[in-house]
């Protein structure tokens, strides 16, 4: 049987096709269809390709019931594509304007109550799907105002277009300033997010209020979750209240997983949509800054504890941490001291790290220190370990000293933290 073979590109130009002798070939120049299925190779999230300008909507320098979009490049993804459809996925959109920008009017608003349009751009499929494009293609992209209803809310933005700003219009309004414009620009994503074909619901949130804040949620997904989101891989998803968010995924079972969410997102009790995860040490739009990803607890001030016994492990001014599930670098700095003024014996007194307030359950979170017996006793003590936890849990920092003493105390500026060893 012959057989028919596509090459896109040969040598950077052209289309070839063979049959099965390869006895003909004939090469014919490269389409715009071709470049443009390599462009969106490398794109896995619709948005402006420049946020710093790209399709930025300001007001007027004088403001009036007009505003200006600029000019730039966006990819906005096609209604018509569908996941392993072989079809065009992404539009690249280039807005191309006038040195004073494009100026769109935003219409009067006597209702009474305020409106919520929603400033757009958009491909005309009409045109693209075999239409006539002009010389300039200005028929194929251009800006729109999709007006709101009044007292309703954000207006839903239409098939093959991308928001850029919502614009508040209060009720008589005869101008729009720049704190009436919401820039709700993202930025076009490249493939080191992998999207996921998956329904994704709320399903519960955990606040974890150590001296920090940090966040975590648990996801339900559909079946096969294990294979589909590996732990220690990012994630990132849409929630209606705050856009865009971002986490690391810390245990998963067949129909949820857990993910830690950091000190800049939480997980709202709402849809999730646009579901990507990404093995990427630094994946684009991730924010990889240590302290966004770390949990920290530290004692603000001395606290002490009288005649604590000798050879007890106790918690002094109940100094503990929660800490959520997953993979975590531990390190503790504390400085401990042993008062005992009759100055009879050596003193040996000791920190460490436990799951429990009155106990010592791993040595290699103990860290010693030794005075002989005419002085107090003031020991720096640290210790750096791994934890690997499958559920939430909460550490306590614990001290002893081998003699009987007056007071047990740590120094203000003690300090538990763990960062996410997945970052």
């Amino acid at each position: 049987m012959a057989q028919t073979h596509l090459v896109s590109i040969v040598n950077s130009k052209g289309t070839a096709t063979d049959d099965a002798t390869a006895a003909n070939v004939s090469v014919a120049g490269v389409t715009d269809g071709n470049l443009s299925h390599i462009s969106e190779d490398f794109i896995a999230q619709q948005g402006v390709v420049d946020l710093s300008s790209d399709c930025k909507v300001t007001a007027q320098g004088t403001p009036d019931m007009t505003v200006n979009a600029a000019a730039g490049t966006a990819y906005i993804q096609s209604s018509t594509w569908t996941q392993n459809s072989n079809t065009l996925r992404y539009y690249r959109d280039v807005c191309t304007i006038g040195a004073s920008g494009s100026e769109l009017t935003i219409g009067a608003n006597a209702s009474g109550s305020t409106r919520i349009d929603q400033v757009c751009t958009k491909i005309d499929t009409t045109v693209t799907g075999g239409g006539t494009v002009d010389n300039t293609g200005s028929n194929v992209a251009s800006y729109l105002v999709v007006v709101g209803t009044p007292g309703a809310g954000i207006p839903a933005t239409p098939s093959d277009h991308l928001a850029v700003a919502n614009i508040t219009v209060a009720n008589g309004a005869s101008s729009i300033t720049s704190g009436e414009i919401s820039d709700v620009r993202q930025k076009a994503y490249m493939v080191d997010w992998q999207p996921i074909n998956d329904s994704a619901s709320y399903s519960s949130a955990t606040t974890y209020s150590n001296t920090n804040t940090t966040y975590a949620g648990v996801i339900t997904v559909g079946s096969g979750g294990i294979q589909r989101y590996p732990i220690g891989q990012k994630i990132t998803f849409k929630q209606p209240t705050d856009g865009r968010k971002y986490g690391v995924i810390t245990k998963t079972t067949d129909t949820t997983i857990t993910v830690f969410l950091g000190t800049d997102y939480d997980l709202d009790s709402e849809a999730i949509t646009d579901v990507m995860i990404s093995s990427a040490k630094s994946p684009e739009g991730f924010p990889m800054a240590k302290s966004k990803w770390k949990q920290e607890t530290n004692a603000a001030s001395l606290v002490s504890l009288a005649t604590p016994g000798a050879a007890t492990w106790v918690n002094i001014g109940s100094l503990s941490i929660d800490v959520a599930a997953g993979n975590w670098e531990g390190e503790y700095f504390s400085s401990v001291y042993g008062n005992d003024s009759s100055g009879t014996s050596n003193k040996e007194v000791f920190a460490t790290l436990s799951k429990a307030n009155n106990t010592e359950d791993d040595v290699d979170w103990t860290s010693p220190g030794r005075s002989n017996a005419l002085e107090d006793g003031g020991f720096p003590l640290t210790r750096r370990k791994e934890i690997e936890i499958s559920s939430d849990d909460t550490y306590y920092l614990n001290e002893k000293s081998t003699v009987n003493v007056a007071f047990l105390i740590i120094n203000a500026g003690t300090i538990i933290r763990l960062y996410c060893a997945y970052i």
